[in-house]
Formats: C-alpha cells, structure tokens, sequence
C-alpha cells in the first residue's frame, strides 16, 4: 500500500475489493487476470489490517 491507511479506510478498501473481485469473476471467470490482481490486492489490504491489529496489541501490553 503506497500511503497509509486508517483501520476504517482499510476496512473500507477490503470491502470494495472484494465487491469488484466478485463482479469481475462473474463477468469473466475466476480465471480471468484482474480476479487474480484483485484477490492479490485483497491479501495486502488484510495483512496491513492485521499489522495495524498487531499495533494496538503492543499498545495495550
């Protein structure tokens, strides 16, 4: 991810991935190139979610 990202922005990003994976598989096939850099971008979005998660937890200790 180029800049970074709030928590909520990150949840946000997750969402509307997801909805254009789903469009884009229907439409094409899971097969189909942009399913695959969408689903790549997807595991980013959700390993950055859970370094913030990572974050907060060394906080509360």
């Amino acid at each position: 991810m180029g800049s970074t990202l709030t928590y909520d922005a990150c949840v946000e990003r997750i969402e509307k991935l997801r909805e254009k994976m789903i469009i884009t598989a229907a439409q094409k096939g899971m097969q189909d190139p942009l399913v695959l850099k969408y689903s790549q971008e997807l595991d980013q979005a959700h390993n950055y979610i859970l370094f913030l998660d990572s974050l907060n937890l060394e906080k509360l200790t």
